[in-house]
This record gives C-alpha cells, structure tokens and sequence, in this order.
C-alpha cells in the first residue's frame, strides 16, 4: 500500500470513527470509551510489534520521552474529545469533528515553525481554508 492509500484508509477510519463514539457515549460515560480505544489501541500495537521487537534497542532516552509525551498528548485529547461528544450532543456532532479533525492543520503549523517543514502557496492556502472552515460551522446567527 503506497503512502495516498494508506492515508485515505486513515481518512475513512478516523472520520467515521466518531459516530461510534458518540453512539457508545449516548449510552455510557466517556470514561467507558476511553478504556475500550485504550485495550484495542494495546491489542493493536502488541500485534504491530510482533517480529519488530529490535525496534526498543534503537529507543533513546530522548526518543522515549518524545514517544511518552506522544501517547499522553493523545490519551488527554481522545478523553476530552469524548467528553466533548457527549456534552456537545447529537446535534453538534459535527461541529464537534470538524473542530476536532482539524489537528492536522496544526500539526503542519508547528511543523513548519519547529521542524523546518517548507510550505508552498497552495499549501498555506489549504491551512487558511481549514482555519476558514472553523470559523464558518462556528458562526452562530
């Protein structure tokens, strides 16, 4: 699978991942979906790292820690959205994923700030049509 396929799997994965959330959270608190994405998140790494395990003597100090500061940035985040889902309600679901899907446009920002990432004016055109977007499903009348 080249890196377009497999971003487009994530794509699908990710953007209907919420609905069943917020089904589970009509149902139960978010503290109940956190636990299940937790046990499936392990389950699926375990998996992963079947027949790589020379992959931990590469691991630093320094690797370990950006890997630790990782997985709790995105424990916080996975509850809170959650938490987001089941205050927002059903009929802001989608105000509630499109603030929420809209990390990769961050992402990039840092990137560009932190890592030396280049952007090219279409490219920056694409983060200010995002940051338009938020703006737009925000407005309230």
């Amino acid at each position: 699978m080249d890196w377009r396929t497999a971003s487009f799997v994530v794509l699908a994965l990710w953007g209907s991942y919420m609905i069943f959330g917020q089904k589970a959270t009509d149902i139960h608190e978010e503290r109940v979906s956190m636990l299940f994405e937790g046990v499936c998140m392990m389950a699926i790494a375990v998996i992963a790292m079947i027949g790589h395990t020379g992959d931990f003597a590469k691991m630093t100090f320094r690797s370990g820690a950006f890997a630790l500061t990782m997985g709790l940035m995105s424990g916080i985040g996975v509850y809170i959205q959650f938490y987001a889902m089941r205050v927002a309600g059903r009929e802001n679901l989608p105000i509630v994923a499109m603030i929420t899907g809209s990390w990769p446009a961050i992402t990039v920002v840092l990137a560009c700030l932190f890592v030396g990432i280049k952007l090219q004016p279409h490219q920056w055109l694409g983060i200010l049509a995002v940051a338009g977007g938020l703006i737009l499903v925000n407005w309230t009348k």
